[in-house]
């Protein structure tokens, strides 16, 4: 592979993005998600009495750790959303000026152009997240103590990975799509699938097999080991379970899901959708 030219399309790709306006407005977003969730988090777990509901209060007493995996939250749920928003046309736009040939002409494999764009989208988004989630870290650490080193580095770590996964998710779209509306529309759908529609999954599955999903009528240890398994298919749940683990341990998950299982999952989601973005670039621009 031609590195001098993956490294070229990454450079433009990652300027031209980094100086946008969409990138303003989402960093503007992203800096109130990530920022005001942790910042909020640390002051309610140093005041537990103004929290109405005393699961989260007991959540958030356990430490700075556990304020950063609550906060995760938020930057999974605004991070998905800015991982789309500044991918959306990066293919189909090309298309749509007719600047796709130019690219094609280029003395490097169709592959490695998907890759440099990839990787200058994903740099686009992850060095002012990374800002942000040391601001956030920060943050925390100045009102409720400080986080342990291993929750700092995979809340940093594993946020970055898990916007690499929806760039390579929404770039498949862009690919195969051949207007803007499509491209956006199919992101939006593939975020709604993931952040809104996958906790109805696993209870769909439960209630068909005649499981369990109520504590107040007994055990609910086999919902939540169903749960827990069908969430490794979601890279939101991988994200979660990941930081769960260095927040929590291994008794976080239930018995039946080996600890390395989280950790394999996200960076398999990270992967894979990469090599199937490449792969289908390949493909439909032959």
């Amino acid at each position: 592979m031609n590195h001098r030219g993956v490294f070229a399309i990454a450079k433009r790709e990652f300027f031209s993005n980094l100086k946008s306006v969409r990138m303003l407005i989402l960093l503007i977003l992203f800096a109130l998600a990530v920022i005001g969730s942790a910042y909020g988090l640390a002051v309610l777990s140093t005041r537990p009495e103004m929290i109405p509901n005393p699961e989260v209060a007991e959540a958030l007493s356990m430490g700075p750790d556990a304020v950063l995996f609550i906060s995760a939250s938020f930057v999974a749920f605004v991070g998905s959303i800015a991982a789309v928003a500044i991918s959306f046309d990066s293919i189909v736009k090309e298309k749509l000026q007719n600047s796709l040939d130019l690219l094609l002409c280029r003395p490097l494999s169709k592959r490695g152009i998907l890759l440099g764009k990839f990787l200058g989208l994903w740099g686009a988004l992850s060095l002012p997240g990374i800002i942000m989630l040391v601001c956030a870290v920060l943050s925390v650490s100045n009102v409720a103590g400080m986080p342990s080193k291993k929750m700092m580095f995979g809340f940093i770590v594993f946020t970055v990975i898990f916007f690499g996964i929806f760039i390579s998710i929404q770039q498949i779209f862009s690919t195969i799509s051949k207007t803007l509306g499509t491209a956006i529309l199919s992101g939006i759908g593939v975020w709604f699938l993931f952040t809104m529609f996958w906790a109805l999954i696993p209870l769909s599955t439960a209630y068909v097999l005649g499981i369990n999903i109520d504590p107040s009528l007994g055990n609910i240890t086999e919902y939540n080991l169903l749960r827990s398994r069908i969430d490794l298919f979601s890279p939101i749940g991988a994200y979660d379970m990941s930081l769960g683990m260095l927040a929590g341990g291994k008794d976080i998950l239930p018995e039946g899901i080996p600890y390395w299982a989280p950790f394999l999952s996200l960076f398999l989601w990270f992967f894979i959708p990469l090599l199937i973005s490449m792969e289908v670039f390949h493909r439909r621009t032959e």
